[in-house]
């Protein structure tokens, strides 16, 4: 549980302003983390079970037509990812920085 609050103070948090430690009336880390969790999860619940039968019937028959990549010429291979990744400096981050 440390290392979510030490991440979202890293975030938000900052000695220029106070960070509530009360979030939608729970003042304990894990009843504000299980609340989080509650919320979001949610968030990607079906509508109904016929709206949902609907997309994965969808998704199916898009699937059964799907060919694999059109393109003709085959830019990358596992080797050129190989070398890629073998020339990444260690303890860099990607970012626009680097």
């Amino acid at each position: 549980m440390n290392a979510f609050w030490n991440s979202w103070r890293s975030k938000f948090g900052s000695d220029k302003r106070q960070v509530s430690s009360v979030v939608d009336g729970c003042g304990i880390d894990v009843s504000i983390a299980d609340n989080f969790a509650t919320v979001f999860s949610s968030v990607c619940v079906s509508n109904s079970p016929e709206r949902h039968e609907e997309h994965r019937k969808n998704f199916y028959n898009q699937l059964v037509r799907y060919v694999g990549d059109s393109c003709e010429h085959n830019l990358i291979s596992v080797e050129l990812v190989e070398k890629c990744i073998k020339q990444l400096k260690k303890g860099k981050a990607a970012g626009t920085d680097s």
